[in-house]
C-alpha cells in the first residue's frame, strides 16, 4: 500500500499541472495542447520534475493583470522556449532555448515588457514556427 501511495504521489508530481484544463494554442499554424495554469501554486510548479515534453505540449500561464513576470528553470529537466504575450496575445518577448538550471542560484529571465500571458513550449518551437515579436498567438480560454 505504501508503494502505491508513493507511486500516485510521484505521478501527480510529474504531471504538467494538477487538475489543469487545456486549450489549443496556435503559433503561426502550429498547434500545441497547452495546460492552462492560472493559480500561483501551479504557476510556481510549471514543468518542474516532469521528465520530458512532447513536441505539441505546452503550458499557458494566465495572469489577472499585465505585469513583468520572471521565469527560471529550477528542477526543470529539458530546455524550453518561453513566449511572453500581451493582452492582445501578441509576442512581446521571447526567450529561446532556456536551459535547465544546474546550480543555485538559477538564472532568471525577466522580460523588459509587461505581459498578460506566458507560453512555455518545447525548445526549438519558436525557430520551427518562425515566431517573431509582434506575432499573434491564437488560443481561447474557458
Amino acid at each position: 500500500m505504501k508503494r502505491l501511495s508513493l507511486a500516485i504521489f510521484f505521478l501527480a508530481l510529474c504531471s504538467n499541472a494538477f487538475g489543469a484544463s487545456f486549450t489549443e494554442v496556435k503559433l503561426k499554424g502550429f498547434a500545441v495542447k497547452a495546460a492552462i495554469v492560472a493559480n500561483p501554486e501551479e504557476q510556481t510548479r510549471g514543468f518542474m520534475f516532469k521528465p520530458s515534453i512532447a513536441d505539441d505540449e505546452a503550458m499557458i500561464f494566465v495572469y489577472p493583470r499585465d505585469g513583468v513576470y520572471s521565469f527560471w528553470m529550477k528542477n526543470t529537466r529539458f530546455a524550453l522556449d518561453i513566449i511572453w504575450l500581451d493582452a492582445a496575445k501578441k509576442a512581446v518577448y521571447i526567450k529561446e532555448n532556456f536551459l535547465p538550471c544546474e546550480n543555485d542560484p538559477c538564472p532568471v529571465e525577466t522580460p523588459p515588457n509587461s505581459a498578460r500571458y506566458v507560453l512555455e513550449v518545447k525548445s526549438g518551437t519558436v525557430k520551427k514556427t518562425a515566431l517573431m515579436l509582434g506575432d499573434r498567438v491564437d488560443f481561447d480560454l474557458p
